[in-house]
């Protein structure tokens, strides 16, 4: 081969190499900026989404604090009452410039806010402001007094249902943004993708053009390869290794992406978008295989009075702690998810009815035994009530959770920190399960059964 044609070669080869290299760290460097901006939008989406949950429950708990204070002054007549009144007033009033100075343009929300607000102002003009007027003057007989309360209740129980339709329209907003960021997260893969292709491109049109040069060197490599006279590595090329590691890298991201658009916040164990894909999966394999399924529906006892009594930090510190509980008395095979506010769902595949409800005790008896080492704050203990349901591959499983749920709540009426099986799955447990058979329904699962 001349010297001439070898330079010729080796500067297509070069400018080649130039060009391919250029544009993958090009679309690399585009696309991990398109991340990090996403990435920063969620974290800032998420970070609002928090603060306007405080303050929708910030505006119950002031205008709780103001329904308190007025009874404690119709009836006593002590103005001391009136502090707690008018510092409940403050509180909602600071919840409302909160709400208000986030630019919600979404029609429910704003509606369920309209409402709110008119609830609100209606309590405070025609119950609390007259009533406190009247017993400035005068104190209420106890006929008074009793008409007078009754009154202020149901205009305050009008209130709670309305700030009820208000908190419910933010979590479906909440939702709705999660399914956008998860959009977000496909179309950014979707052009990272169309460059791969452009790139795929550029390199097929170079290699043509290539091979049309280097033809004779190419048949040379192939035939010392047959004698067998060289290896792999001697034709190893740094360029692809940084491309490939490049593609790596890009790949860990968009994981990272997904990761976080389905875990929750807080907790970081999986959320309700996780599960609705997780579930049907798992339900379809459960009766192709035939194994069972068992779903534990799992709520802090008594969780508002934490909240109320020693703040929202306290309640996500508490709910914080019993997801690390829950992971730690559990199977690494095993799906935690953050069912929405105190309730968490615990997915235990391959497990029939009587392990589920194991499982269950275990899990209670461990939250019961939760202290400061346990991530707990300071003066605070907690109690779970569990309900267990459990599917076959012989049950389509359409209703496992709602069944779960129903024996939570039969847990709940049965006075709580407490195991309970779901009618259907207890009847399926009764067999091979003697410890548990005996009881009636519900079946409640004794605090000595251990794993």
């Amino acid at each position: 081969m001349s010297r001439r044609r070898l330079h010729s070669i080796t500067r297509l080869w070069l400018l080649a190499t130039v060009a391919i290299v250029s544009v993958a760290i090009g679309s690399g460097f585009v696309g991990r900026r398109q991340l990090r901006r996403l990435l920063v939008s969620i974290e800032v989406e998420e970070r609002q989404t928090a603060e306007l949950r405080v303050a929708v429950e910030t505006r119950l708990t002031g205008m709780l604090n103001r329904e308190v204070g007025l009874r404690g002054y119709l009836a006593t007549g002590d103005a001391a009452f009136l502090a707690p009144y008018d510092a409940g007033g403050s509180s909602a009033e600071a919840a409302e410039t909160l709400l208000a100075a986030d630019e919600v343009d979404r029609d429910e929300i704003a509606a369920a806010l309209r409402a709110e607000r008119i609830a609100a102002h209606r309590w405070n003009s025609e119950i609390a402001g007259p009533q406190i007027a009247v017993r400035a003057r005068r104190p209420y007989s106890a006929a008074e007094l009793t008409a007078a309360l009754e009154v202020g209740k149901r205009q305050f129980d009008d209130y709670r249902a309305v700030h009820g339709n208000l908190r419910n329209a933010f979590e479906r907003a909440r939702l709705t943004r999660a399914r956008n960021r998860r959009d977000q997260v496909a179309r950014a893969q979707v052009g990272t993708g169309a460059l791969a292709v452009l790139l795929a491109l550029f390199t097929a049109a170079v290699s043509r053009s290539m091979l049309r040069s280097v033809v004779r060197p190419l048949v040379a490599l192939s035939k010392a390869a047959e004698r067998g006279t060289i290896s792999s590595d001697d034709i190893g090329s740094s360029s692809l290794r940084e491309v490939v590691l490049l593609a790596d890298t890009i790949a860990g991201l968009f994981r990272a992406v997904e990761e976080r658009a389905m875990r929750d916040g807080l907790t970081r164990v999986y959320n309700r978008g996780y599960l609705s894909e997780w579930l049907p999966r798992q339900l379809r394999l459960s009766r192709r295989s035939g194994k069972p399924l068992s779903a534990l529906m799992v709520d802090v006892d008594h969780f508002k009075r934490i909240n109320d009594n020693h703040g929202h930090d306290a309640g996500d510190k508490v709910l914080v702690a019993l997801a690390r509980c829950i992971e730690r008395e559990l199977r690494s095979t095993d799906v935690v998810v953050r069912y929405g506010g105190e309730e968490f769902t615990v997915l235990l595949p391959d497990t029939p009815a009587a392990g589920g409800a194991v499982s269950g005790e275990r899990l209670r008896a461990a939250v019961a035994a939760m202290g400061e080492r346990e991530g707990l704050p300071a003066g605070i203990r907690i109690t779970a009530s569990i309900g267990v349901a459990s599917v076959d591959g012989s049950d389509d499983g359409a209703q496992l959770l709602l069944r779960a749920d129903a024996a939570l709540y039969d847990a709940k009426r049965g006075g709580r920190n407490r195991v309970v099986l779901a009618k259907r799955a207890a009847a399926a447990a009764a067999v091979p399960a003697p410890a548990v058979d005996a009881v009636q329904w519900p079946i409640e699962v004794p605090a000595t059964l251990s794993a």
